[in-house]
Parts: structure tokens; C-alpha cells; sequence
């Protein structure tokens, strides 16, 4: 059953599933009586399967007998006339029809209507438009868009133009899309897993993205790097779909970050080790590639996908797409990529609970042995020993796919090894050992807009700021006042950042400070690994 709470706290967001050519939350058109129940709102539905759809309706009178719902098949644009006689009659606010499909993709959808009726008379109708899911979708995933990396929601948003389709932080299933291939191997349809309509261009000429099953639904991915695509929709003068805000999306006829998309799975996760805080990767992508853990950048390479099977899971790598395994059964063995094909017990695994309530032992299902990191260092392999072992080397950690707005970090120095911290003496800024990881040594990005952000000590409440503005000088100091704070920007260095400022631009670097055991600032031409920072989220 739907979380009904959950979608009715999406209060004043009425579906909108046209595309320029019929209001789909509408009142008939007839004179109502008025001894006639009031007419329900908030009408949606949620897709189920390939062959029921249920329905959900706020109830806005106390004296009506119950409510009809009526379906007719949207096959053209003429299609839109409610039925003389309903499907059902029912007494509460919601119905599942078990009759809903199959459905082709890309050729027609349903419509239904429900009003409130009692001896009286009969409400006003209101109506939405919905699918079931297409035999196709073997995977729903959200669809990530690069600028503010919030996802393609399929509920309209309450603002501007019904067509448009809004933004979200959630992924419930309403984000979700299932994506397949459908006029080609390279022609691509995308299916909302909550209603079971189409990503298509709603209103032709202006370009309007919304829920409808025609032609000008495919698209093709055209490869941007680490991940992201443009999705291209040929049908539509060759534009690439772009948000523009986050009530609306269009089609535009250049790539920006805005028209740049990733897919993230519900079950998509990096694992950290709780030793060295690396991330499980491989170290190649072809089968046999050993199993390694490394700095994360921030791309699919670092990502798992949790894929059922019974009481176990596979771990699919998001990049490659492959499972891995043990390579023996020995203590000590190595792990390594497989192809997904080897779905037995050597790629199965289970979480056992470690006892700290943050993290998990990793069980594989054939060998029964725990893994664990060889060293701490990156780039080191990861190797299975007995189940025995439950130190910190064998603990990992699931992390979201991408850090939380709210995230923590640590902040160390690749050349040091150590972490910035907020605790030195005289109000100022200290390097210390990365075993020290309380809250002096943790910090959270304050977004100043989509690229400079303040970091405030989680320990302290202060900020870092760029002063001394001198060339390797005196340690940085912290403040209390927001204002005065430096503002700092990320830029990828391999899997390490510069952390540079706008606020000092003759020293703009954030540099270790060297022995000196605090950190200062440095010119962007100092180059080397003590400019070199990691960022770690928690």
C-alpha cells in the first residue's frame, strides 16, 4: 500500500500530466446540483504493476454515499470524454484497478475520473492521467541533474504552467524513471515509476517537458564524462533537455551543467572503510581487476548498487557494472571483478551488524569471511579474512550515493596525512593527526551560492577564515562572525582538491603550513601535495 500520509503532506501539488493538449485536473463541464457533495480534490494515482494502478482522493464532503471512477484509454488527442457508466463504485478515497494493462510504451494511457455522489445529486469530476508499468523496465532509477544535483520529479509542483515538471531532493517513487531502450538500441524512453507516463516535450513549440506517451518521448544520451549525459531528443528541432528552474525544464539547443544528467539507483551506495575512510572501487574496469579502496571522486567509479538475492545481495559497480568476489577461499585471498553473469554464492553477500550501530561486517556467502583493507593507504587491496576478525579493518560503512546537503567532512592534507582542525591556540586554525576525527576536526560547507561555500568547525561554531593574506605566514585564524569568513571554492585535482579563496587572491591556496603544525595560505602557483586536500563526508 502507498504511504498515504506521506504523498498528502505534497499538499497544493496537483499532478499535471498534459502535453498542450487537455487540463488533466478538471472539473466536468455539467451543471451540478447544489444538494450535490462537494467534489474531491488532491486526486492522483500510483502505478503498480504492469497491470493495476491505484487510485487516492481526498473526500471533501460528509454527505455523500460514495464515489464512481471512470477510465476511457487516451489513444489520441480526441480521447478525452468521460464514460457514460463507471468501472467501479466504491465508499472510501481510494481504488485499485487490476485491470490497467498491459499497455504498449509510446502509444496510449489511461484516464480516470471519480466524483462523489448521493441521493441528491452528483459531484463535479475530477480528473488524472495514468499508466501501468511497462513490461520493458527491468530498473528504476532517478534521473540527477548537475546543476544543484536535484532529480526530475514527477509531481507538479503547484506553480507556473501544469506542462511543467518540477525538481526534488527526495526520491520516492514519483523520482523515480524506469529507462529502456525503445525505438532503438540508442532510442531512449523514460517511464515515471509513481503514474507510469512519459518524459516527453508537453507543449511542442514552447518546449515544455511533461507526462505524455508520443514520438517526441525519445531521447539519445550523448556522453559528457564521469557519468553525466545530455539527453538529446531528436523529435523536438535536436534539443537537449535543460532545467531551467526548479519548477520547470525545457528543451535548449546547447549542453550547459543544467542540461547535464545523471542516473542514481534507489540501492546506490559508496562503502567506506572505517580504518582508513577510503571507499571501495576497483582498480580497472575489466573482469579480474582487483578490488582496492581509494580517495572518492565523486564519480560512478565509487558507487555500488545493492541487487537482491534472497537472504543475500550482489553488489553491482555502478561504473562497470560487474559483481566481485573472493578470488580462493583462503584467508588472505583478494577480491576481484566478475562479470554479472557469475550471479552463485561467490558474489553473494550479507551486512552483519558490527554492534556501533554506524557500520557492518561484510559476509560473503560462499567463504563465509569478512574483508577488510591490506594497509591504509590508498590504492591498497582489499583481501577476505575469518569472520573472527571484527576490528575496525573489517567495518565498513554505507554512505548515500552522493553527500548530504547537511554532510560533515574532514578536511586532510594528502602530503601531511594530517586534518585540518579549528581548535588552535589563539583562536586560530591547527593541522593534527587524522586519527583525530572528533568534532574539532569536522566541518560543514556553507553554501554562499553554487560554487564558493564558508566551513564552519563543528566543534568550535567558528568559521576559517583568509587571514593572514600573506605567502606561507602566520596560522589562519577563526572568527565567530560569518561575515568576515573566507569563501572557498573546490577544484579536482585527480581525486584530491585545491581549496582555493576568493577572499585572499594574491595567496588564494590553502596550504599545510608544512612542519610548522598550523595551516597558512599560499600562491596558486605552489603546486604540490601540501596544497592538496581530501574531503571525506560523514
Amino acid at each position: 500500500m502507498v504511504d498515504v500520509k506521506k504523498y498528502q503532506e505534497k499538499r497544493g501539488r496537483v499532478l499535471g500530466w498534459m502535453a498542450g493538449m487537455s487540463v488533466v485536473v478538471s472539473l466536468g463541464a455539467s451543471a451540478i446540483d447544489a444538494a450535490a457533495p462537494q467534489a474531491p480534490s488532491n486526486f492522483y494515482p500510483h502505478a503498480r504493476s504492469t497491470t493495476s494502478i491505484e487510485l487516492f482522493w481526498d473526500d471533501n464532503s460528509d454527505d455523500e454515499i460514495g464515489f464512481r471512477i471512470y477510465r476511457t484509454t487516451i489513444e489520441t488527442y480526441s480521447d478525452t470524454e468521460k464514460p457514460s457508466g463507471p468501472i467501479a463504485t466504491v465508499s472510501g478515497t481510494s481504488y485499485l484497478d487490476n485491470d490497467a494493462g498491459p499497455m504498449d510504451p509510446g502509444s496510449d494511457y489511461f484516464r480516470y475520473w471519480v466524483e462523489a455522489y448521493n441521493s441528491d445529486g452528483t459531484s463535479a469530476s475530477v480528473s488524472v492521467d495514468a499508466a501501468p508499468h511497462f513490461s520493458d523496465v527491468d530498473e528504476w532509477v532517478a534521473i540527477q541533474c548537475k546543476d544543484g544535483l536535484k532529480y526530475i520529479d514527477g509531481f507538479y509542483s503547484g506553480a507556473g504552467d501544469p506542462n511543467d515538471l518540477s525538481m526534488t531532493t527526495e526520491i520516492d517513487d514519483f523520482s523515480l524513471w524506469g529507462k529502456f531502450a525503445y525505438a532503438s538500441a540508442y532510442d531512449y524512453v523514460f517511464q515515471n515509476k509513481g503514474n507510469g507516463l512519459i518524459l516527453a516535450a508537453g507543449d511542442y513549440w514552447n518546449g515544455k517537458v511533461a507526462n505524455y506517451c508520443r514520438n517526441d518521448a525519445f531521447y539519445q544520451e550523448i556522453d559528457q564524462g564521469d557519468g553525466w549525459h545530455a539527453l538529446y531528443n531528436y523529435d523536438h528541432y535536436e534539443e537537449y533537455l535543460t532545467k531551467i528552474n526548479d519548477n520547470q525544464l525545457l528543451l535548449n539547443e546547447t549542453i550547459t551543467d543544467a542540461g547535464q544528467w545523471r542516473y542514481v539507483s534507489l540501492d546506490t551506495y559508496r562503502l567506506k572503510s572505517k580504518s582508513t575512510g577510503y571507499f571501495l572501487c576497483p582498480e580497472a574496469d575489466v573482469a579480474g581487476s582487483a578490488i582496492t579502496v581509494d580517495i572518492d571522486d565523486g564519480t560512478d567509479w565509487f558507487r555500488w548498487i545493492k541487487v537482491a538475492n534472497g537472504d543475500h545481495f550482489h553488489l553491482k559497480h555502478a561504473a562497470t557494472g560487474m559483481f566481485f568476489q573472493p578470488t580462493t577461499s583462503s584467508d588472505g585471498s583478494l577480491l576481484e571483478l566478475v562479470d554479472a553473469s557469475e550471479d552463485g554464492n561467490w558474489t553473494q553477500w550479507s551486512d552483519v551488524a558490527s554492534g556501533d550501530g554506524a557500520t557492518v561486517f561484510l559476509k560473503n556467502k560462499a567463504t563465509e569471511k569478512h574483508v577488510r583493507p591490506e594497509i591504509n593507504s590508498p590504492g591498497t587491496y582489499v583481501q577476505q579474512q575469518p569472520s573472527s576478525w571484527t576490528g575496525d579493518w573489517t567495518r565498513w560503512e554505507y554512505m548515500a550515493s552522493e553527500p548530504a546537503p547537511d554532510a560533515v567532512y574532514t578536511i586532510r592534507n594528502l602530503a601531511t596525512d594530517r586534518h585540518l582542525n579549528g581548535n588552535g591556540s589563539g583562536n586560530t586554525a591547527q593541522m593534527v593527526p587524522k586519527s583525530w576525527t572528533g568534532n574539532f576536526s569536522k566541518w560543514h560547507k556553507e553554501m554562499v551560492d553554487d560554487t564558493y561555500f564558508r566551513l564552519k568547525c563543528v566543534g568550535s561554531g567558528k568559521y576559517l577564515t583568509a587571514s593572514p593574506c600573506e605567502t606561507n605566514g602566520a596560522a589562519i585564524e577563526m572568527t565567530e562572525n560569518a561575515e568576515s569568513a573566507a569563501e572557498w571554492r573546490l577544484t579536482r585535482i585527480g581525486a584530491a582538491f585545491k581549496l582555493d579563496t576568493r577572499t585572499c587572491t594574491s595567496n588564494p591556496y590553502l596550504y599545510s603550513g608544512g612542519s610548522k603544525g598550523y595551516p597558512t595560505l599560499a600562491p596558486n602557483n605552489w603546486t604540490g601535495n601540501h596544497t592538496d586536500w581530501i574531503l571525506t563526508d560523514y
